[in-house]
């Protein structure tokens, strides 16, 4: 076309034409009208690094050209002060294909259609539902148009396409925890993007996690969520004290005899056998480790603390405990802090580990006791506070209104002073 490449009415169609679903996404029909404004002249100016005024005439002699090559016939234009100026003018949505090569870009049709294709197998590859759901919805949202085409572009362009829908396949195969690097490596090419590339793997994956996994909870933090996905940004341990006995590699080992704790590393969680001889008659959860450390050793007491959400190995690990002291008279109680958190934290291990569990030192008394040294909780958790529906034991229910009462959380290393 003479050389002609689209300006800012061109991409002013491109624009308007890509957010009307029912023009880029279904038809090549239709008359559509658009405004023109000093705003537009303004952008055009901006846009083009033209001197101060010069907007105008910029817009002016581009329609005269889309004139000129018989886009936009001249009947279409609501021309003023003898083609100085106009104020409107119509396109026909059958020009777009012109329009988008005048601009050199991927029709949002094509770019959504190529998309959609692609989500169709991936989503038919994929094993995990709350992975199926996300590509669904991805679906549906190119072929409604929410899905803009800078995020498609994004996605899609670029080489980005196949690293995202990489990164969902790795998700999706993973069956044993590995380092945050191996992922990253085994799936995006090289051990940092995962974590520091600009295009935010890490980010979306947390996200999309606590959007479409079922078992995230939302009082986990970032690392958390990654954990329960088996993406571990640091070594997954346990730290225990008490009188546990295990067999590892044919050899029965008493932690009991370490009475001020031990540490058990990530490959003593996975292949350590649990024995079926034990003293315990007690097991306490403890959110955080000033309070595991300051507990006494008891005799048939094991201590174990949780860091807040276990991760998938230390789950694993005690819900083989369970089994193992199954029939047995056993005690299981918890503790952590007094806030949102904390009454979550309880509620995941109930849920997912011990059914019987029961508070300790997680009370209305405690808490009013100790309330001078409380903190004031964030708006967002005092909501999620009131919205709670898990149902509470009494002494944690009645915890709760005294949370929401005084607004006020409190952690558990202050009952210690």
């Amino acid at each position: 076309m003479d050389g002609y490449r689209g300006g800012y009415i061109v991409r002013k169609i491109i624009e308007n034409y890509e957010k009307k679903k029912n023009d880029w996404n279904h038809s090549l029909e239709g008359r559509r009208s658009l405004k023109i404004h000093q705003e537009d002249f303004d952008r055009a100016e901006r846009e083009a690094g033209a001197p101060r005024g010069a907007g105008r005439d910029l817009v002016v002699r581009e329609m005269l050209e889309l004139e000129r090559l018989g886009l936009i016939p001249k009947k279409e234009v609501r021309w003023q002060n003898y083609k100085q100026d106009f104020s409107e003018f119509h396109y026909y949505n059958k020009d777009m294909p012109v329009y988008y090569k005048l601009a050199g870009k991927t029709p949002k049709y094509e770019i959504a259609a190529a998309y959609k294709h692609e989500l169709e197998e991936l989503g038919g590859a994929l094993r995990r539902q709350w992975l199926r759901d996300y590509v669904r919805d991805r679906w549906r949202e190119a072929d409604s148009g929410k899905l803009k085409a800078k995020e498609l572009s994004r996605i899609f362009g670029q080489g980005r396409k196949e690293q995202y829908f990489a990164c969902l396949k790795g998700l999706d195969e993973l069956e044993e925890p590995v380092y945050v690097q191996i992922f990253s490596s085994r799936y995006l090419g090289r051990p940092k993007i995962f974590r520091e590339d600009p295009a935010g793997f890490r980010g979306w994956v947390v996200q999309m996690a606590r959007d479409y996994h079922p078992d995230i909870d939302r009082a986990m933090d970032d690392a958390q969520v990654l954990s329960w996905l088996y993406i571990e940004e640091y070594s997954q341990q346990m730290e225990v004290k008490g009188p546990l006995r295990l067999e590892i590699e044919g050899q029965t080992v008493d932690l009991g005899k370490l009475r001020y704790g031990t540490v058990l590393n990530s490959e003593t969680l996975k292949n350590a056998r649990i024995c079926r001889e034990q003293d315990i008659r007690r097991i306490v959860t403890i959110e955080n480790r000033a309070s595991f450390v300051c507990e006494p050793f008891e005799e048939e007491t094991l201590y174990v603390f949780t860091h807040g959400f276990l991760s998938p190995k230390e789950r694993d690990f005690l819900k083989a405990l369970a089994g193992a002291l199954k029939g047995r008279t056993v005690e299981y109680l918890h503790s952590g802090d007094m806030d949102f958190g904390g009454l979550r934290i309880f509620c995941f291990i109930r849920d997912n580990l011990f059914p019987d569990v029961r508070p300790l030192h997680m009370n209305a008394e405690l808490y009013r006791r100790h309330l001078s040294s409380g903190y004031e909780m964030e708006p967002g958790a005092l909501r999620d506070l009131e919205k709670m529906s898990a149902a509470l034991p009494e002494e944690l229910e009645e915890l709760r209104k005294e949370l929401l009462k005084t607004g006020k959380g409190l952690e558990q290393e202050m009952l210690l002073i």
